[in-house]
């Protein structure tokens, strides 16, 4: 249950890049702790409720606060001898209304954990979130995700299921939790990532599926966002025993534990505690890694394209791994995201 846990908290923030600059937050100001351990719905998922709500409704903001040289669940900032971890929260004062100020005091202290400053207080800041993008849900099986948002307090019921056939400019993500896509069906993905910015968020076997996705009758077009493409595309893949970017599910072993941790300081890496633990019950599909041509398949061996990010992944030596060099070469990821085909303007 983790692994989606630590991802869809993302999914109804969009953010406004910045540059990691200092500010100063006056006296009153609300810091909302994410680092509290352990997790619970209450203190690492009810705060992205009350985030959501008062950027989407009282025209606030909230400053995200990463620590850039934090390690694994390392600290943000300390105030008052309090340590903060796992990408701080905090709701300037000017921006604490009455309204905001109620709808925090509905859930402080008896749910989410945090304090209000009582002294100016001066950290770097990495985002600042201004507005919440409009998700949809996987018609299919997004159901899957949409209890996540239900347990952090978001009323999803304001965000409709669509086909991906229906993905329009009115659609900000596509939430794909999982799904056996076709290119009959999933083919508007490719145009709505480039023309009007989409994104994509897949998890169990719908990513690796997704990525092996191509056109029968254009075989150059295909939904290889994150890996690089396989020279074998056009042949009867139906007929050999892996796919042709990522290997399929049903083609490789569960990952080993432990698994490594990098990127620490990504908005995506922003959770408390590891996703090792059960990950490998969970789903169809635990991990994610290029086909491997070498031991019998099809065509050439892809990679992870390099614009490609893996923040976490089993790092297991090929003599003990039975994942590799059998069916990949690495790295065998378990977290991957990145603009699709290195294009920056996706």
């Amino acid at each position: 249950m983790r692994k989606f846990h630590f991802l869809v908290t993302l999914l109804f923030l969009q953010f406004a890049a910045l540059n990691a600059s200092s500010e100063t937050f006056t006296s009153g100001s609300f810091i909302i702790n994410m680092g509290v351990v352990p997790q619970t719905v209450n203190n690492s998922l009810r705060p992205y409720g009350l985030i959501w709500d008062i950027i989407k409704n009282n025209k606030a903001q909230v400053k995200w606060i990463i620590n850039p040289a934090k390690a694994k669940d390392g600290i943000d900032f300390t105030y008052n001898a309090i340590d903060y971890k796992g990408g701080t929260f905090i709701i300037p004062q000017k921006f604490i209304t009455p309204a905001v100020l109620t709808k925090i005091n509905a859930l402080f202290p008896s749910v989410i954990s945090g304090v209000f400053t009582t002294s100016p207080l001066t950290v770097n800041v990495a985002q600042t979130l201004k507005y919440t993008p409009r998700w949809t849900f996987d018609f299919d099986n997004g159901s899957i995700a949409q209890g996540y948002l239900d347990n952090a307090g978001i009323p999803t019921l304001e965000y409709p299921k669509k086909l991906p056939s229906q993905l329009n400019s009115c659609d900000d993500l596509f939430v794909m939790p999982h799904a056996d896509p076709v290119w009959a069906t999933h083919a508007n993905l490719l145009n709505w990532n480039q023309s009007q910015k989409g994104w994509i968020w897949a998890a169990c076997h719908a990513a690796s599926a997704l990525e092996n996705v191509y056109n029968p009758a254009n075989p150059a077009e295909q939904l290889n966002f994150l890996c690089n493409k396989f020279s074998g595309v056009g042949l009867d893949l139906d007929a050999v025993w892996a796919g042709n970017s990522l290997v399929l599910w049903n083609n490789h072993d569960d990952p080993l534990l432990p698994f490594t941790y990098t990127n620490i300081t990504d908005p995506e890496m922003q959770f408390m505690g590891l996703v090792d633990g059960g990950v490998g019950d969970n789903g169809s599909e635990q991990a994610y890694m290029p086909y491997n041509a070498n031991s019998g398949g099809v065509g050439n061996s892809t990679t992870w394209r390099s614009s490609t990010t893996i923040s976490v992944y089993d790092n297991s030596p090929a003599a003990t791994n039975p994942n590799i060099p059998e069916v990949t070469n690495g790295l065998v990821a378990e977290v991957a995201y990145g603009r699709a085909f290195g294009d920056t303007n996706r």
